[in-house]
């Protein structure tokens, strides 16, 4: 379901993410111009994996994305959801904690899984509450989609 965050056409918030390689991953550090996804969730939550299941399933098809995997829970469980889904193969796949809090402070987010789509510039072009279809996250890579900049 997309989800109005009042947020649209910022720029991401720096946050850190402790990988489940024990490295840490700070969004402002990211120069590349690919577009970049941040799902956050629960490895509890069943709509959490289906979305992960079908966005690893279908890697091949998000070569111009970065993905950022990220919850508020231990790394040894987020490194056993990470191997079961595979995502550790994937090139362009962080997975791990997001040491502040800093998405679902950042997003008010209140349930899981909430996935932000982030253009070239970093700037969130929408975000979704519950599990997003694939065909959705795939309008962003055709550019169907444009930041929208706030008056």
């Amino acid at each position: 379901t997309k989800y109005a965050t009042g947020q649209e056409g910022e720029p991401i918030p720096s946050f850190t993410t402790q990988t489940i390689n024990g490295k840490f991953y700070n969004t402002a550090n990211s120069e590349d111009k690919k577009k970049m996804v941040v799902v956050f969730l629960s490895v509890r939550c069943p709509s959490c994996r289906v979305e992960t299941r079908r966005i690893a399933s279908n890697m091949d098809r998000f070569k111009n994305y970065n993905f950022i995997f990220t919850s508020i829970e231990e790394e040894k469980e987020l490194k056993a959801y990470a191997k079961h889904y595979k995502l550790e193969k994937f090139e362009n796949v962080v997975v791990g904690k997001d040491t502040g809090k800093v998405m679902p402070k950042h997003y008010r987010i209140v349930g899981v899984p909430f996935t932000a789509v982030f253009d070239e510039n970093k700037s969130l072009l929408r975000a979704y509450a519950g599990p997003i279809q694939i065909e959705q996250l795939l309008t962003h890579v055709d550019n169907k989609i444009t930041a929208q900049k706030k008056p």
